[in-house]
């Protein structure tokens, strides 16, 4: 039944960038039809959703098609705007596997759900980051039946990771004086030696490694230029190959600390040991904590150094 014959300039009557591209939208070419012929539990949701200054999403119907209000619109990169108007699971396939079964037991009538820092690997800015996030999916009646899910979110990333860095540095400072009496003497003290990658970056690899990044900033360049930073980044997939017995594995995410800078010329040692292994999702992941070293003692970067090594086994 429809909800009063509302248009789309009816419904969609705010003023800000959201609002607007809802308004052009096609709905017709998406799940969910005109909007004159939507349900009013809909309209109603939807007027909810939209002048929140919460990030809030509504998925509708069994293919969970997607609306979102303004505030969400920063949180979701560059998906907007084709995400508006999309089936859920096609805007999110890297995260579905945690998303998809929270949003069917809201469909099915099990009722709400609560998530708190949750891990989802998410492509916003063009490629798969970690990212974590507390939100809630609570139902939307439509009749005697759910009719969708609205969302409330916060992306919790930045917090998640800063608290990870304030262990890192408080088990840095448990290591003792008589071991270590300077910021980089604590980083090496801190760390047995495994297998340790060494690579001298002379100015071919330097000339190489910028091709591969396509950075032209001249401080880079030449006999006196700097290492590039997303080097360091390289050396600690290196020393993740060489130390750990893997199969395929995927990169979820690195904390990197500049400790001071490397030049051309320089040689450079990935020292580290695995910091932990541990489950989540039912994914198995490896965390190795590592510094970079140029020269003989000068370390340049520690790295904080996660990866999946091993996915849940297919049903």
């Amino acid at each position: 039944m429809g909800g009063g014959a509302l248009s789309a300039d009816d419904l969609f009557d705010g003023t800000d960038p959201t609002q607007a591209v809802l308004r052009a939208t096609d709905w017709v070419a998406t799940a969910l039809g005109p909007v004159d012929r939507w349900p009013g539990e809909l309209h109603a949701a939807v007027r909810t959703v939209l002048p929140s200054r919460v990030p809030m999403l509504l998925w509708w119907g069994q293919r969970l098609t997607q609306l979102y209000n303004d505030a969400f619109r920063p949180l979701i990169g560059n998906k907007h705007p084709r995400a508006i108007g999309q089936d859920a699971a096609d805007c999110y396939p890297e995260a579905w596997p945690e998303l998809g079964p929270l949003a069917e037991k809201v469909l099915t009538g099990a009722g709400a759900t609560y998530s708190r820092d949750l891990y989802l690997p998410y492509e916003r800015h063009g490629y798969v980051e970690e990212t974590y996030w507390t939100f809630s999916y609570s139902p939307v009646r439509a009749g005697h039946s759910v009719g969708g899910v609205f969302i409330a979110c916060l992306d919790t990333t930045s917090q998640v990771l800063a608290e990870r860095r304030l262990h890192i540095l408080h088990e840095l400072g448990s290591v003792s004086v008589a071991e270590a009496r300077t910021t980089a003497g604590a980083c090496l003290a801190s760390l047995d030696v495994l297998g340790t990658p060494v690579t001298h970056y002379d100015e071919a690899l330097a000339e190489e490694w910028l091709a591969r990044v396509t950075d032209p900033l001249p401080l880079y360049r030449g006999r006196d230029g700097w290492v590039h930073p997303a080097f360091f980044l390289d050396q600690a997939n290196r020393a993740l190959r060489q130390n750990v017995r893997l199969g395929p594995w995927i990169h979820a995410g690195s904390v990197v600390r500049h400790l001071g800078g490397a030049r051309v010329g320089d040689t450079l040692a990935t020292r580290g040991r695995v910091r932990s292994l541990f489950e989540k999702n039912g994914r198995e992941f490896v965390e190795l904590d590592l510094v970079v070293v140029a020269g003989e003692r000068r370390p340049v970067a520690h790295i904080l150094h996660t990866a999946i090594y091993r996915l849940p086994a297919l049903a």
